[in-house]
């Protein structure tokens, strides 16, 4: 999940601004730590409360498995997660973010994003569970019908 454009790399990369150039000096640091934390996992408990925290926010019933499945796809994510648990706002986006980015391709919307966030949220449930995470918990996704997958009942 990039934060970055290329062109934005460069600016601050060449920047005659401190702070900006700081700003990449703390993605390059932030990526040595990730390595020297790479084998990093979530304890139990904290896979239990990430669960938790996308059934919520998703209309899908979560087990820690499935969200063991989603972190193998996001290192970073799972790095995070085992360092500050899914009680830290950002890592609680950044999960989100691993999700959305791993079913639809698109990170989780924020407020500038002017998006519904329930159609939004219909169709990440929809789509998960469509790939096997959880089970629809609320009426509200089976009102919207999202032809995701090919199956027997919609090749027609």
């Amino acid at each position: 999940m990039s934060r970055f454009s290329p062109a934005a790399v460069l600016e601050l990369a060449f920047s005659q601004d401190p702070v900006k150039r700081a700003t990449l000096r703390w993605q390059v640091e932030a990526a040595l730590s990730d390595l020297q934390d790479q084998g990093l996992c979530p304890s139990p408990a904290q896979l239990g409360e990430a669960a938790v925290s996308l059934s919520q926010t998703t209309n899908l019933e979560f087990s820690p498995h499935n969200v063991t499945t989603l972190l193998s796809f996001f290192p970073r994510t799972r790095i995070a997660i085992a360092r500050h648990g899914v009680g830290d706002t950002k890592v609680r986006d950044q999960l989100l973010d691993s999700l959305a980015e791993f079913l639809l391709g698109c990170s989780w919307p924020r407020g500038a994003d002017n998006v519904d966030i329930k159609t939004f949220v219909a169709l990440v449930s929809a789509a998960g569970a469509a790939v096997g995470f959880g089970t629809p918990s609320d009426a509200g996704i089976k009102n919207r019908r999202f032809r995701l997958v090919r199956t027997a009942s919609n090749r027609r």
